[in-house]
C-alpha cells in the first residue's frame, strides 16, 4: 500500500493563485494507492481510484469558506483504501439567499429567513453558524430594504438569532435587490431616451462580463484607493480592492443603493 502527500493546486482551482502545478495524469503515473493533496481549502475528490483527495481545510475562515470543513480518515482493506468524512470545524460559515419577488412585506422576508435559518442550524450538527445572508429579487419591498438598509439587516439579524436559537449569526447582509418600477412602469424621463438605472445596469453588466472593462474600472479607482489610508483598502475577506474578486462584489453591491438614490422622488423645497 502506497500513499503520497502532495501540496499542489493541481492545474488550477478557482480562488487560488497556480502552486506546484501537475494534473491527475501525472500523479497517477506515480503508481500511488492514494494521494492526499494540501492547499487547496474546498474539500474535492479528484479522482476516485486510486483516490486523489483534497481534504480542505480543518476550519472555514470566511464566507467563501462555506459547509462542513474537517479530514478525511482512510481506511485500508485488503490494499484498498476507503474514505469517511469527519468534520472538525467549531463555526460553520453558510450563504442563504432570499428572494423579495412577490413579497409585499418585510414580515414576509423575516418568516422565510426564519424558515432558511431554522433548517441551516439543523444541519450544522451543533456548531455555531456564520451566515452571510443575499437579498435578491426585485418587487417594492426594495424601496424599504435600500431606504434604510441598516434597520433593515438589524431586523433580519434579530430573526435570525431567535430562529436559530443563538447558535446563527448573520456576518453581512448583502443587498442587491431590485425595484419593481424598472420594469414597465412609466418614469419622468424622456420616453425615447434609456433611463439612468437603465444606464447602470448596462454599464456594470459590461464591466461584470469584461476582463478589459474591469481593468478600467480598476483604472478609474485608482485616484480613489491613493487617497484613503492603507488599512481601509481591504474589504470584509481581507481581498485586496485590486482583485477581480473584491471589485465584482463591491459593484453588485453598490447597484441596488444607486437604484435606491434614482427611484426616490426628489423632496419639493
Amino acid at each position: 500500500m502506497c500513499i503520497r502527500d502532495r501540496h499542489t493546486g493541481l492545474d488550477g482551482r478557482e480562488g487560488h493563485a497556480s502552486y506546484a502545478p501537475c494534473s491527475v495524469e501525472d500523479l497517477l503515473r506515480c503508481g500511488y494507492d492514494y494521494w492526499a493533496l494540501g492547499h487547496i481549502h474546498r474539500r474535492e475528490v479528484v479522482h476516485l481510484d486510486p483516490p486523489i483527495v483534497f481534504a480542505g481545510n480543518l476550519q472555514g475562515r470566511h464566507v467563501h469558506e462555506c459547509g462542513a470543513k474537517g479530514a478525511y480518515v482512510v481506511t485500508v482493506t485488503e490494499g484498498r483504501p476507503s474514505l469517511t468524512f469527519h468534520p472538525l470545524d467549531v463555526v460553520r460559515w453558510e450563504r442563504l439567499e432570499l428572494s423579495i419577488d412577490g413579497l409585499e412585506s418585510i414580515d414576509n422576508l423575516l418568516l422565510e429567513l426564519r424558515r432558511q435559518v431554522e433548517a441551516t442550524a439543523g444541519n450544522a450538527e451543533g456548531r455555531i453558524v456564520a451566515a452571510r445572508v443575499e437579498l435578491i429579487g426585485s418587487g417594492p419591498l426594495h424601496q424599504q430594504l435600500a431606504g434604510d438598509p441598516q434597520r433593515s439587516a438589524d431586523e433580519l439579524r434579530a430573526a435570525a438569532l431567535d430562529a436559530g436559537l443563538g447558535a446563527v449569526w448573520l456576518e453581512k447582509v448583502v443587498l442587491r435587490t431590485r425595484s419593481s418600477l424598472r420594469s414597465g412602469t412609466p418614469r419622468k424621463f424622456d420616453a425615447d431616451a434609456e433611463s439612468p438605472i437603465e444606464e447602470i445596469d448596462r454599464v456594470v453588466a459590461e464591466i461584470l462580463e469584461s476582463p478589459v472593462r474591469l481593468a478600467e474600472f480598476r483604472s478609474l479607482f485608482d485616484d480613489l484607493r491613493s487617497k484613503v489610508p492603507n488599512e481601509l483598502q481591504t474589504d470584509d475577506r481581507q481581498l485586496p480592492w485590486s482583485s477581480d474578486a473584491a471589485l465584482r462584489e463591491l459593484l453588485q453591491e453598490t447597484v441596488p443603493l444607486l437604484h435606491q438614490r434614482l427611484s426616490t422622488p426628489e423632496s419639493s423645497s
